[in-house]
């Protein structure tokens, strides 16, 4: 039997029977969206405060903050890290350096953690650390910084052409050990992640920058776009495109708003199985010179990795929609309609919450009414290619895809999903809209580390997925 409903949650249900369902979640985002930016200032002043009261204390004790740890491999940006595991019988992390250093004994499995749109390196700290504590040294996890705040604004294409890069670099310093590599990605660094497996991926050896793919995994990261799902759906059409070209070329991508005349938008073609491929259709059926998206197999060197897993958040992600971040345009109404059969059958809920990881939780009733309850794992499914030939054909039409409002996310998604995927749906319920944050654990600083520290049992449980087939192999 469900638990009883708290007061919020039962005025929730009297105010759904009133008035319609869509006016009342309209009313919630609005009161989510005012709480947030009214405690914002309050928040950011109080951590500057506090931050330097206690650089100024530590400093009056001789202790200086230890500075991020900088990379010894050429080519790589100033702030961008390559760390080793930990070596279990000393317990302490190796500073990658070279390739003479490490030899044939060096690390084999390459883990590239990508952070998202104004994001820094230090946003994925929380899962480095998970990884090279248990990874052992055969683990070397490296953090591009050359996205880094303003620089991840001038679109996908330049941003995942510079990761691209980087990776080149770690490669070529650890040829002589390194076998397999896995690519992860926080918010827009899995689109970063999608583009640059295309530039680095072989189609006669299958191999990405020369390794063996072993895992991809993203993180709240918008693979269909952000323009109609959750709360940026709120604002109208034009606004959404006027605001995406004055943010810049990143936005405009991620709203699906770069497709001009009758070429189709960059996600489109991410998503096309046929993309790249002689004869197909690249540049959306019209004329005009081919960019380089055209030409590159975005689908095949997704499906070169031996597994895909996309992490969403189901509620409270302000930036990222869970239909965008688990690919399907109708997720939200697909997990509605589970929790209605998990009330009448509590039998059949699969929740893992923070409190009982790894254990079975009963349905709590708070979908779609996300303010109470502990962060936790709502479902975890496995989807499967009902029609591996899909990936022989276009799945998009012969017109023009841009404002085609949900029909170009339906083929998009029909395109992602003729992969098979493993997707991990995620609840952190409350008030504000804190979720995108919280589920990879950001902790650039003490602050940050604070206010999102619930989603660190989400990343050991990304960090568990992640290790699990080197340790298998």
């Amino acid at each position: 039997m469900p638990p009883p409903l708290d007061g919020v949650g039962a005025a929730g249900v009297l105010m759904v029977g009133v008035i319609p369902r869509w006016i009342y979640k309209a009313a919630v985002r609005t009161l989510q969206l005012v709480l947030a930016a009214a405690l914002f200032p309050v928040l950011r002043g109080c951590y500057l405060r506090v931050r330097h009261f206690g650089m100024t204390a530590l400093a009056s004790f001789g202790i200086r903050i230890e500075p991020s740890r900088r990379n010894t491999v050429p080519g790589l940006s100033p702030k961008s890290t390559v760390v080793r595991g930990r070596n279990q019988a000393t317990r302490r992390p190796t500073l990658a350096a070279t390739t003479g250093s490490q030899g044939a004994d060096g690390p084999s499995q390459l883990f590239v953690l990508i952070h998202g749109l104004g994001g820094t390196p230090d946003d994925l700290r929380c899962l480095e650390r998970n990884l090279t504590q248990r990874g052992g040294t055969d683990v070397l996890v490296h953090k591009p910084a050359c996205n880094t705040l303003v620089r991840s604004f001038d679109g996908v294409p330049n941003g995942a052409r510079r990761v691209a890069d980087e990776i080149r670099a770690v490669v070529a310093e650890h040829r002589a050990s390194l076998r397999r590599i896995s690519l992860v990605g926080n918010s827009l660094g899995g689109i970063y992640a999608r583009y640059a497996a295309a530039l680095l991926f072989d189609e006669d050896s299958k191999t990405i920058a020369g390794l063996e793919p072993t895992t991809f995994l993203t993180t709240a990261s918008p693979h269909l776009g952000v323009g109609p799902f959750g709360y940026l759906g709120m604002f109208p059409s034009p606004l959404q495109t006027v605001g995406a070209a004055l943010i810049g070329e990143s936005c405009s991508q991620l709203m699906l708003r770069d497709g001009w005349g009758n070429r189709r938008p960059l996600l489109a073609k991410m998503a096309d199985p046929m993309n790249g491929k002689e004869g197909a259709r690249g540049s959306g059926g019209g004329s005009g010179a081919r960019d380089e998206a055209d030409g590159l197999p975005f689908v095949d060197a997704l499906a070169s990795f031996e597994r895909r897993c996309a992490y969403a958040n189901a509620v409270n992600d302000f930036l990222v929609a869970f239909e965008t971040a688990s690919i399907d345009p109708d997720a939200t109404r697909t997990m509605r309609e589970k929790r209605s059969r998990e009330a009448s059958s509590p039998a059949s809920a699969n929740i893992i919450d923070a409190g009982g990881f790894g254990a079975a939780a009963g349905p709590t009733g708070s979908f779609p009414f996300p303010f109470t309850g502990a962060p936790r794992i709502a479902d975890e499914r496995d989807h499967i290619p009902t029609d591996p030939a899909s990936r022989e054909r276009s799945l998009f039409g012969s017109g023009s895809d841009a404002g085609d409002g949900l029909a170009l996310q339906r083929k998009m998604a029909a395109g992602l999903q003729t992969l098979s995927w493993h997707h991990v749906d995620v609840e952190f319920p409350g008030y504000l809209p804190l979720a995108h944050n919280k589920i990879c654990a950001l902790q650039r600083d003490p602050v940050m580390e604070f206010l999102f520290k619930d989603g660190e049992f989400i990343v050991e449980h990304q960090a568990e997925y992640l290790l699990a087939w080197v340790r298998e192999q």
